[in-house]
């Protein structure tokens, strides 16, 4: 994930206290905000032109994690809060 990528909304700027507390709130919170997805980027021409969306990283293996470029501080991708598709809480 490409940390200069992700879609900021002021309002998440104007409450977090730091860059670490901006991250948890930019990759954590507020799912109905944009809707993720993957593609194959050889056939990026083959999207719908009209509709407009952001490319924030790149698939890994599923045993490689998940990376953060660009950050200055964070690490380790974490989230805490609701877990929506296991119905728990994280962290």
């Amino acid at each position: 994930m490409d940390w200069d990528a992700l879609p900021l909304h002021p309002g998440a700027r104007a409450v977090a206290r730091d860059a670490n507390d901006l991250f948890d709130i930019a990759a954590c919170f507020g799912g109905e905000f944009e809707l993720l997805f993957t593609f194959d980027p050889a056939q990026r021409d083959r999207l719908p032109r009209d509709v407009p969306f952001t490319v924030i990283g790149n698939a890994t293996p599923p045993d490689s994690g998940l990376a953060l470029r660009g950050h200055p501080s964070v690490k380790a991708i974490t989230c805490r809060g609701y877990q929506h598709l296991t119905g728990r809480r994280a962290g």
